[in-house]
């Protein structure tokens, strides 16, 4: 699969609400609509294990939306498009948790949309330090969180190999 099907789904309503959509409900406060995993998609870990032990099951959608590996997620911030919106929500998620004290839970809808959030922040952090690439705010956005282990053990099997 190309990066394409991450722009065509911004564009489109076929897998939930389009980026604009997204930027209009983050600038709101609050996620409330079905755009995650093609706006701030995460790294292919399904099949993974947990620190507890638990066995990550990714549904389809996710599946579909994963950052297959490291090269793709160079891939995706090599587009211009992909990375200039990625880097726009990012910049609406910053002001939003560190300006307007809006918990990251609370902005992203849920726990899990915001543990996801958490790791396309990883994800991405982690793949602009490896590119001639720099921005601040992710910077920012990576120590304030805190990295997501399950994606930094992603990358590193896959940087090592």
């Amino acid at each position: 699969m190309s990066i394409q099907r991450f722009i065509d789904a911004m564009i489109s309503n076929n897998y939930g609400d389009t980026y604009n959509d997204a930027i209009i409900q983050l600038n709101n406060g609050r996620k409330t609509g079905c755009w995650i995993h093609y706006c701030l998609p995460i790294i292919n870990m399904h099949g993974k294990k947990t620190k507890e032990g638990h066995i990550i099951s990714l549904s389809t959608i996710t599946k579909m939306f994963a950052i297959k590996d490291f090269n793709e997620a160079i891939e995706y911030i090599n587009n211009d498009i992909l990375r200039e919106r990625l880097l726009e929500m990012l910049n609406i998620i910053y002001y939003k948790i560190v300006k307007q004290n809006i918990k990251l839970e609370t902005l992203m809808g849920s726990n899990t949309d915001a543990m996801k959030c958490k790791s396309c922040i990883t994800l991405f952090y982690n793949t602009f330090k490896m590119t001639n690439f720099s921005y601040n705010i992710l910077g920012e956005l990576y120590k304030l969180l805190g990295e997501d282990d399950i994606t930094i053990s992603c990358l590193k099997a896959q940087i090592i190999s």
